[in-house]
């Protein structure tokens, strides 16, 4: 797997598709990168988040972003591996997106966990090979905003 801190440094636009909290994309827009949120389920339900003179600002745009460097995403109820994946990573080629950032929120005994990386090693051989398929590399043991706080000074 890549090294999560250098992916992230190496990235300006970070496309969300779900998240635990606000905290995802308001972390990633204090560290300085470009977000855009794939917000629900219909093709319109689109914002990006700024940070405008020191203060976060969620826009809805209803607009596809043309691009994007990495693709998170956080499962959202109703969430199917072998169903939903396929797309979400075609969505990231098709932005020319080089990573899939993938967060499972669960803890390492399975529990429901907002900031959780594990999972179960069958299911992470199908992310790998998901994302492969398209060309991505994949991150999947990362929280996306530690990783973004840890950056901090380096981007700003």
């Amino acid at each position: 797997m890549t090294d999560p801190a250098k992916l992230l440094a190496a990235a300006h636009h970070v496309l969300l598709h779900n998240w635990p909290s606000t905290d995802v994309p308001h972390t990633l827009a204090r560290a300085g990168f470009a977000v855009t949120v794939f917000g629900g389920p219909a093709p319109d339900d689109v914002s990006v988040t700024e940070l405008v003179d020191g203060e976060i600002v969620d826009r809805r745009t209803g607009v596809r972003p043309e691009s994007a460097d990495v693709l998170y995403v956080y499962p959202w109820p109703g969430f199917e591996l072998e169903r939903d994946l396929p797309d979400v990573a075609r969505t990231a080629r098709e932005l020319g997106a080089g990573t899939l950032w993938f967060q499972s929120a669960l803890a390492a005994d399975g529990s429901q966990d907002d900031h959780g990386t594990w999972v179960p090693e069958d299911e992470a051989a199908r992310i790998d090979e998901i994302a492969g398929a398209e060309g991505l590399s994949v991150v999947r043991d990362a929280y996306i905003a530690d990783v973004a706080r840890g950056l901090g000074a380096d981007r700003g």
